[in-house]
């Protein structure tokens, strides 16, 4: 019966583990991102561009677009119809 537990149940609640904790750590992350764009824009409104929110939407959108074009840049072209 060990020998059972060992090679086949081990491995599949270490591989559930993995699941549960992958998915904690990007729904945390996915909090933690949210929470500190709203953070920037907050500052930028209240401390950076106190008059002219419209320049908070500018460099946000402009970091975004610049992030958008580097991660577009290093991308792998798909080869599935070949």
């Amino acid at each position: 019966m060990d020998i059972v537990h060992d090679r086949v149940m081990r491995p599949i609640f270490i591989a559930g583990r993995a699941v549960a904790f992958g998915f904690i750590v990007v729904l945390m992350s996915i909090v933690l991102v949210v929470a500190l764009l709203i953070a920037l824009i907050r500052l930028f409104d209240v401390y950076v561009f106190a008059s002219h929110q419209w320049l908070t939407y500018v460099c946000i959108g402009a970091t975004f677009v610049v992030a958008g074009l580097v991660i577009w840049r290093f991308r792998r072209p798909d080869h599935a119809g070949e």
